[in-house]
């Protein structure tokens, strides 16, 4: 009876157990959003040009893949906001507004990669 523990636990461990190359594989169904999805790459040919300190973000939020795109980080007044796969906006946060369109984004995303980070 040991053994056969012994072996559901490696089973389940196997299963569930995760590695940093599986991090971002299939996220949009590319391997790598940073390059083949075409908004992402445009976006990130942008905001290196930008003087400003800029990041993308990858998440989930409610079991869907988020991009919270700050091209601004740390700037008063700066406008971040949460795009879906197809280029959709999701949430908003900040601007002059100081719009908060997800108010429970904070506690239900879960972070996955930074994507782009200036």
């Amino acid at each position: 009876m040991k053994k056969s523990g012994f072996w559901i636990l490696i089973f389940f461990l196997s299963v569930f157990s995760c590695n940093d190359e599986d991090k971002i594989s299939d996220v949009c169904n590319v391997d790598d959003p940073a390059t083949d999805v075409e908004w992402i790459r445009e976006l990130i040919n942008s905001l290196e040009a930008n003087e400003n300190h800029s990041q993308i973000i990858l998440y989930q939020y409610k079991f869907k893949t988020a991009f919270l795109v700050d091209p601004c980080h740390q700037c008063p007044d700066a406008l971040a906001v949460v795009y879906d796969c197809d280029h959709n906006v999701i949430c908003e946060f900040g601007g002059i507004a100081g719009l908060n369109t997800c108010p429970d984004f904070s506690n239900r995303a879960v972070y996955i990669d930074t994507l782009f980070s200036k």
